[in-house]
């Protein structure tokens, strides 16, 4: 029983260390300015909910903000759900044909 929970702290200890690590490595890492970076995701039709939630998650961890997520053809159902997940992840939705308009929206950001 005691080697069992032995394992199970250091199992945490190690998630722990790799959190403290991450955090470090993003504060270095940072630019010091105002920066205009944002990532770029096209949606297809085939699993674009879970590229949404995907690219969202990936934010909390980097801990970068600045996504635009954009898509050519996708089904109403498909958008509404995928306008669902980007306003919890605060990810710019748009079609294709507005992505000039949304950089633009992203660089006054």
């Amino acid at each position: 029983m005691q080697i069992i929970l032995m394992l199970i702290t250091l199992f945490f200890a190690v998630i722990g260390l790799a959190e403290i690590i991450h955090f470090i490595r993003m504060r270095l890492l940072k630019p010091m300015g105002k920066t205009n970076l944002f990532s770029l995701l096209y949606l297809n039709g085939d699993d674009a909910e879970n590229q949404l939630r995907y690219a969202g998650e990936q934010m909390n961890w980097d801990g970068t903000h600045g996504r635009i997520a954009t898509y050519d053809q996708l089904s109403k159902q498909q958008e509404s759900v995928c306008r669902q997940i980007a306003r919890r992840y605060d990810i710019v939705l748009c079609p294709i044909e507005w992505l000039n308009k949304a950089i633009e929206f992203m660089k006054d950001d």
